[in-house]
């Protein structure tokens, strides 16, 4: 069971419960790359986790700008190498 009231400064909190979160959906078969993590309005703390557990992910992370034209921004974070067995 997911529970769905985290802690937004807590670093910990936040990145154990939006791994679970990942994991549980991956558990029913859905694809890495259908889901998107956006951490619009969303404190410091839950942006950096929003991109910490996209690294070497086919999850994406977006959020929308306030300022100007409100345009959607995403990143899709991949180290060198990251899907293949070269180093």
């Amino acid at each position: 069971q997911l529970d769905p009231s985290w802690d937004f400064e807590n670093y910990q909190e936040l990145l154990d419960g939006m791994s679970k979160m990942l994991d549980t959906l991956l558990d029913e078969n859905k694809r890495e790359q259908d889901f998107m993590i956006d951490v619009t309005g969303g404190q410091k703390t839950n942006s950096v986790v929003g991109a910490i557990i996209t690294v070497n992910r086919r999850v994406k992370f977006q959020y929308v700008q306030t300022g100007g034209q409100n345009s959607v921004v995403y990143f899709d974070l991949v180290t060198p190498n990251a899907f293949s067995n070269s180093y």
